[in-house]
């Protein structure tokens, strides 16, 4: 089972009436550009690990603004739920006879999750953790400086 530890702002020495104070928006600026560039390391791990020829899975990286039940504000970086381009070759009629065989492709975010965790078939290649661990040290200093300016326009 895979087990993955993500530091957000947790990782900056914040106290929490500071960060009370903030809103949606300020929060949104200091992730944001930490999202963006994870988003870049993202499509670089994957064209330095694939041979895509579409590039379809590169391109569907996305950043997307999300706010929780509870109202915190997080940033959710991944492929897309659209349908991949091969996504109708090998299906079989239900009930068919006969060896099958053809490509598997649904959304997406199931190749990447596929290409990251594996299957039957096809061995893990983690390129989500193989991202993240190469930019963590880059995403902290982005949200730090990020923080730091918000504090300060804030006049906190």
């Amino acid at each position: 089972m895979f087990n993955m530890h993500i530091d957000g702002l947790d990782h900056l020495s914040v106290s929490f009436l500071q960060l009370q104070q903030l809103s949606e928006d300020q929060i949104w600026d200091i992730i944001a550009p930490a999202a963006e560039t994870l988003k870049s390391r993202m499509q670089s791990v994957i064209s330095r690990m694939f041979n895509q020829i579409s590039g379809s899975l590169r391109e569907s990286i996305q950043v997307q603004r999300k706010i929780s039940k509870g109202g915190a504000v997080f940033a959710l970086v991944g492929p897309d739920q659209n349908k991949h381009p091969k996504a109708t070759q090998g299906k079989r009629k239900r009930n068919a006879q006969g060896g099958g065989g053809g490509n598997y492709a649904g959304t997406n975010a199931e190749v990447g999750f596929i290409l990251e965790y594996g299957s039957a078939r096809i061995p893990a290649r983690h390129w989500m953790e193989t991202a993240c661990t190469e930019v963590e040290d880059e995403l902290y200093s982005t949200m730090e400086a990020g923080w730091d300016a918000a504090v300060t326009a804030a006049g906190l």
